[in-house]
């Protein structure tokens, strides 16, 4: 999966930047009356119109238009500091993962981080950062989203893990723990709220997050 990386000064003429294909085309930027974003660039030769928009606080659109043609990406912003503050099902997905019995006793302990883990989240377009501190483990993960495989830290060990946007602007993680397969949902409901949904099998945790001032 191809990375694109673009720096360009809005209304500064034109510029050079990398394409999804991996290869170099021209482009131009202004700002619409409505404050978007709008490029105007060309993939494998045909002129494409991209219009970044900001629908809300929680959500971004990215139209790309070529001739009558119109692609859609939404991407959620989960950008803030989160608090812990529900947690469903947590202890039923650990057993189903094989985590010793002492490990799940232990976060139960301090009931898995509810109103102690606390995520910081910096988003920059694709790329992702996650704090996590007042769990049973502190860490710190980087994500790019559709780089193909990497490599993350989770509470249990260290893991693989490729990252994609869903149809609804959710980010989906798919990775492992304890060796078995894993799906990680992260979806803001609204301004203040977003779940996390962890999928082993048949078993389902969520975790729920407020936002914080």
């Amino acid at each position: 999966m191809y990375i694109q990386r673009v720096s360009m000064e809005v209304g500064g003429g034109e510029h050079l930047m990398d394409s999804m294909h991996g290869d170099k085309v021209k482009c131009t930027a202004e700002w619409a009356q409505d404050g978007a974003l709008v490029i105007y660039t060309e993939m494998m030769g045909n002129p494409v119109v991209m219009n970044r928009r900001r629908i809300s606080h929680e959500t971004t659109h990215v139209e790309m238009v070529c001739g009558n043609v119109v692609a859609v990406r939404v991407h959620q912003d989960f950008s803030g500091v989160w608090k812990c503050t529900e947690l469903q099902n947590m202890e039923a997905l650990l057993e189903a993962l094989d985590v010793p019995w002492i490990k799940r006793k232990l976060g139960a302990a301090i009931g898995f981080g509810v109103n102690r883990l606390v995520q910081t989240i910096k988003q920059d377009g694709n790329k992702i950062i996650v704090e996590n501190k007042g769990g049973v483990k502190e860490f710190t993960n980087e994500i790019v989203v559709g780089a193909g495989t990497q490599v993350a830290d989770s509470m249990l060990d260290e893991v693989q893990c490729t990252a994609e946007w869903a149809e609804d602007g959710s980010l989906i993680v798919h990775t492992e723990m304890m060796g078995k397969p894993v799906l990680m949902k992260r979806r803001r409901i609204n301004h203040d709220t977003t779940h996390v949904e962890i999928t082993s099998g048949d078993v389902v945790s969520v975790r729920v997050f407020t936002l914080q001032p």
